[in-house]
């Protein structure tokens, strides 16, 4: 369940002063198909350790409500919001302050 925070802090985390939307993963100028083929990879191999009878058995995993696969997906979101609105107070905070908090 994990996957899906990663996969969230991934997309909002690719540059340290640029939007999400400036810096769209899908738009041609900067695309980055691998970071999206990786995404989804693990994404898949989740689903399937936890819903195929074979891996389960495997890796001894049981099937998780869907109820629970939601909340990793509204810590991403939270996770965007806040990363984008520190994006954008650093976009607007002057040289000389953003010197002084810069990490």
């Amino acid at each position: 369940v994990s996957t899906q925070s990663t996969g969230g802090n991934l997309m909002c985390t690719r540059t340290r002063t640029l939007s999400f939307f400036q810096h769209n993963p899908l738009a041609e100028k900067t695309k980055n198909s691998s970071l999206l083929s990786a995404i989804g990879i693990t994404l898949t191999i989740a689903i399937f350790v936890v819903y195929i009878p074979i891996f389960q058995n495997v890796f001894n995993t049981r099937p998780i409500p869907v109820q629970y696969w939601f909340v990793p997906y509204c810590f991403s979101l939270l996770l965007f919001g806040l990363d984008e609105l520190r994006k954008y107070l650093f976009r607007k905070v002057p040289l000389e302050t953003r010197r002084r908090y810069a990490w």
